[in-house]
């Protein structure tokens, strides 16, 4: 979990999925979509809540993800059907998990760290899955500024942060992510995914087409990313 030369170091892995609400879902009779697929199907129009990829980093994960399973032409005809089920579009990428919670939408694409962070609050309703075709993922980073002010304390920090006690850490501050430390222990609350099916997500990739897919989703979709 580190970038080829050193530049940054991964401090947390953090798997991208699904949300839902399990007592609107037994209101309305839905099951918890399991699978990307899931999201065309007729009962689940207007059911879902998801970022956009314009505006949130959770989103074009989702977006990057498709694109690398499907093939891009593939991945835009799936998004041109996906698009109108959606009831909205958020600015963040972790508000599909909090309105899941809060009642205010039946289903929602997140990463599920965030998504286990807000049931551990008290949403008690909340419910997770992990798309079964296989799904993205984020690596959390840490990287020494060149140039920066105090390298000596940036360098004792980056150690630091990578340190087994302080990776087990995070789940004491509702953070729920896989570690990247292969000594420390992972969240229990995080245990429940952790045979989740990855693909191999091409970051490089990613970050050098952003700006052209994420037109090319706005302008397929016909959407714009919200603004706040």
């Amino acid at each position: 979990f580190k970038e080829p030369n050193g530049i940054w170091t991964g401090i947390y892995i953090g798997y991208l999925g699904f949300v839902g609400n399990q007592a609107i879902l037994k209101e309305k009779g839905l099951e918890m979509p399991t699978s990307w697929a899931d999201f065309l199907k007729p009962e689940y129009n207007q059911e879902i809540v998801v970022a956009h990829p314009g505006s949130s980093g959770t989103a074009y994960t989702m977006l990057a993800t498709i694109v690398q399973m499907m093939g891009e032409d593939a991945a835009m005809e799936y998004f041109k059907k996906f698009s109108p089920q959606v009831r909205q579009y958020t600015k963040s990428g972790t508000a599909p998990g909090r309105m899941a919670g809060l009642g205010e939408a039946t289903v929602g694409i997140t990463f599920l760290h965030d998504a286990i962070k807000y049931k551990k609050e008290g949403y008690k309703d909340i419910i997770i899955s992990a798309p079964v075709e296989g799904t993205g993922y984020e690596i959390g980073g840490v990287a020494l500024l060149k140039g920066g002010p105090d390298q000596a304390n940036a360098k004792t920090f980056i150690d630091w942060v990578l340190t087994k006690d302080v990776q087990e850490m995070g789940k004491t501050v509702g953070s729920f992510q896989f570690l990247t430390n292969k000594d420390a222990l992972p969240p229990e609350e995080a245990m429940s995914i952790k045979d989740t099916k990855l693909i191999d997500y091409d970051f490089q990739w990613a970050g050098e087409n952003k700006k052209r897919l994420v037109e090319l989703f706005s302008r397929e979709t016909s959407t714009v990313a919200p603004t706040k």
